[in-house]
Parts: structure tokens; sequence; C-alpha cells
């Protein structure tokens, strides 16, 4: 959290926020899309301290850790009164650090002056002592740094052990952190239980489901009618179509697919318009004779008797999925085209996220122990037993025999376990965009990736926990090797 001013005084300042219900959910939503743009976007993610103070009472605030504004901001400071008095709750933690005993001191005090409860927090950045010494492991072979951070307990902490840290501590009375405890208790009941709407969502073009159900019925019969004319459908092959379209029409009406499908052909359709190369058809969607009719795919299934059940069934709850093969310089303008037809708000780019592999994690820790050996022996370089050469060495062995090297450099390997499948990167699908009807930046949240907009969910997430609509763009392995 920090007010936005000029990059040479900027500087980071937390509060932590809370939904209190689903409107409040939205709200955070748009906070976090906020955050993330361009104009807010600065090394992290922030919003202005005015925007802060303009949250609703949907929103539970509370001051966090020794990077709050309180800690920060000179108590004369024109917002410093402003922002005490916005927060819900004053947060203090346990950690027996200097700095921490006299902010801890402070809030207590600004608490008996505004009439403002404490709150008890941890500041939690790992599960275990053993996760902590992977981060920092990890941190220190990146050369990155959280100032004070390794001089404070950041671990998981029981009831029992919380209670033990402030009374270590001695900032506050047992009266005052055992308060500040159990009021932790009273921000839980302020908040209520949501359920994640998991329900399907197929994409609304023209105003509602039966619009787009009119829309698609019509496009059908144009397409039918224009390809039965062109010969592209033969005689041979009409009556085949006229028995399976009407039973593929009500298959589609049942599952509101109809916008689902009307979306795709459109798409399809630009791209040819457009002189853009599509693959004829993968996966499933090849038994539809929908699909074909309107340019969704360019298999005929009549000729090639693929079967339209295992694409879509009346019995089938999964979401309707069709990837489209294209080339890769064609995909952007792709993007583009979707964008501009079904609207900035109810489209999105997907989030991928890099994760820690095996031979990643062993240059990481390779790095760090080379770092600290150095530290050790200083001026003794050549003689580093984890040095660029050795550690490309030990990747070797251990491709050749995990367990053998694993053995034979515990040092290195001890951090193993905790570091791999860590993420570590954080971008955009290379394939994936969702067409929504609903909005996604308060729904579900957006960043902005190099002038993409991007859903806060990578593809997994979005497939299970969202029934949004994804569209794949996948490259065409027959044009690959072209560009």
């Amino acid at each position: 959290m920090t007010e936005i001013l000029e990059p040479k005084v900027r500087d980071n300042y937390h509060t932590v926020l809370m939904a209190k219900n689903m409107d409040g959910v939205k709200e955070l939503n748009m906070l976090v899309t906020k955050s993330c743009d361009p104009d807010h976007f600065y090394y992290n993610n922030r919003i202005t301290f005015e925007e802060f103070l303009g949250i609703s009472d949907n929103i539970i605030s509370t001051s966090a850790c020794l990077a709050s504004p309180l800690n920060r901001l000179p108590e004369d400071h024109p917002m410093y009164m402003r922002l005490a008095e916005k927060y819900d709750f004053l947060e203090v933690q346990g950690h027996n650090h200097p700095d921490q005993i006299a902010f801890n001191r402070k809030l207590a005090k600004l608490s008996r002056q505004l009439n403002k409860p404490l709150i008890a927090g941890t500041d939690t950045h790992s599960s275990t002592k053993y996760k902590a010494e992977c981060r920092s492991v990890l941190l220190a072979s990146k050369g990155k740094s959280y100032g004070d951070e390794d001089s404070l307990d950041l671990t998981y902490k029981t009831y029992d052990e919380l209670v033990e840290m402030f009374r270590i501590q001695g900032a506050l009375s047992s009266e005052e952190y055992m308060s500040a405890i159990e009021n932790t208790n009273m921000l839980y009941d302020l908040v209520e239980d949501i359920e994640l709407d998991t329900s399907i969502k197929y994409p609304i073009l023209y105003g509602s489901r039966e619009a787009d159900e009119k829309k698609f019925e019509q496009v059908v019969q144009e397409k039918f009618k224009e390809k039965v004319e062109r010969g592209i459908i033969t005689q041979e092959q009409v009556a085949g179509f006229e028995t399976a379209i009407p039973e593929e029409m009500r298959v589609f009406k049942k599952l509101e697919m109809m916008g689902f499908m009307l979306s795709m052909s459109e798409l399809t359709c630009w791209c040819k318009d457009n002189g853009i190369p599509l693959g004829p058809a993968r996966g499933s969607v090849g038994g539809s004779r929908a699909a074909y009719v309107t340019d969704i795919t360019d298999l005929n299934p009549e000729q090639w008797h693929t079967v339209f059940s295992r694409f879509a069934n009346e019995d089938r709850k999964e979401i309707g999925d069709i990837d489209i093969d294209c080339t890769e310089p064609d995909r952007p303008k792709i993007f583009e085209y979707i964008v501009g037809r079904f609207g900035k708000e109810k489209t999105a780019r997907v989030a991928s996220f890099g994760t820690a592999l095996d031979k990643k994690v062993i240059e990481d820790v390779g790095r760090y122990l080379a770092k600290k050996w150095l530290k050790e022996n200083p001026g003794s370089e050549a003689g580093n037993p984890w040095s660029l050469k050795n550690i490309a060495e030990i990747k070797d062995e251990y491709a050749s025999n995990p367990e053998k090297t694993k053995e034979k450099y515990p040092d290195l390997f001890y951090y193993l376990d905790g570091l791999v499948g860590t993420k570590v990167s954080q971008s955009v699908h290379p394939a994936g965009m969702v067409i929504s009807p609903i909005t996604l930046d308060d729904n579900f949240g957006c960043f902005d990736k190099d002038g993409d907009i991007c859903l806060m969910l990578d593809m997994e997430n979005v497939h299970d926990f969202t029934g949004l609509a994804k569209y794949d763009l996948t490259i065409d392995l027959l044009h690959r090797n072209m560009y």
C-alpha cells in the first residue's frame, strides 16, 4: 500500500485487506486488478492512500507489519491519522525485535487513543522452519533480500507458540496481547462464508442466451443451405446432416452451449475471412455436424463417420472445449480480435506460473553454497566445490543416478524437496484466453502483463474453479517449422 509519488520518493507500505462478504470479494478483486495496472505498479502492486480510504465497509483492514505506514510515516504526516482511523484493527506481532517492540507499544497507545481494537498477527511467510530456510536459500541465491527478514521468525505458529512469543517479547501486557489474540475470532465472526460459483459460464454475445440461440440457429440454417448449394455437402450426405443437426442443437440448448458455439463460429469465420489459416479440427469437436456447417471445423463428420457424443452430450457436465490450431505469427491478431469483439471487461488471457524443477533447484542451491563458501574462504575461488563447472557435473550425475547423487552431496540436496515445485515466475499462457459472460476484473481479478490483460488464475484453476470457457489457440505442428 502506498501513495503514488515521484519515483525517487516512492516507498512500500503494507496493509492487510480482507473481504467481509461476496460484495467485498468483488471489491477486493477490483483493488487487486487496479494495483497491477501500469499507473499503479512500481516494483510491487499498490493502490493509493486515497483509494484505500475510499474502500467500503465490505472490506476489513488491518495495519499489518513493520512496513505499515503507521510505522514508517511520521505522526505529523497528513495521512497518518486518517489511515489510523480507517483501519478496523491495529495489528501487533510477537517478533522479539526492537523495531517490533517499539511499534507494538505505539499501536497499543494508538488503540487506547482511538478506541480501535488490537489484533495479533504472525506475518507468516513459511509453514515450517525448514521451509523458511529453503526460502532464505532461494532468495540469497538470486541476490534478493527483504530488509531484516532473517532476524524475524516468520513461520506458522500454534496458539500456544503465539502466546509465548508475546510473553517473551514483553512489549504488551498479558491482558493486551491476549485480547489481541482473541480478536482474531472477532475478525472471523465478521466474515461471511462464501461459496465459489463453479457453474458453467458460456459467453453471451447478443444480450441473452435466448438471443444467442436464435442467432446460432439462423447461422446453422444459412450455412448449411450454402454448403449444400455449393456442393461442399453432397446430396448423399444431406439426410445425415438433417437428422443429426436438430439433435445436436437440442443438446447444445440443454447445455446452454449455443453462445459458445456461436462465438467459435464467429472467431473461426473471422480468421478465414482475414486470411489466417487454421487447422481442420482438433479433438472431439470433429464429431459435430453443426460445427462443420458453421465453419468451426473443416472435417466433414458424414465423410469420416465421427461421433458427436464424444464432444457433447446431455449427461456430460464438463464445460465445452474446442482447441484451434493456428500459426505463431497469427496468434496475437486473433487475441486482439477476441478482445475487440467480445469486450475488454469480459476477455482475458490466462496466467502461467513457472515452477522450479530439480535441475533448476540444483543450480540455485549450488549458487547459494558457492557464495557461502567464498565468504568463508575469501580469495580461494579456484577451489570452490560449488563452482559452475562442478554444479554442471552434479546435474549430470543426478540425471544418471538421483539417489546416489543425493547421498554424495547432502548439503546441496537437503534443500531439494523444499524448493522443487516452488512458483518462481508469473507470465501469460501462450495459448489460453477466456471469454466470459460476466466481468472478470471484479469477479476474479486481473493483472497487466506487457499490455495483455490476464486472469490471476492458471489454466488448471480456470478449468476447475471458475466454470469459464477457455479458448486454446495452439500452434499447428504442420506450420511450426515454416516460421
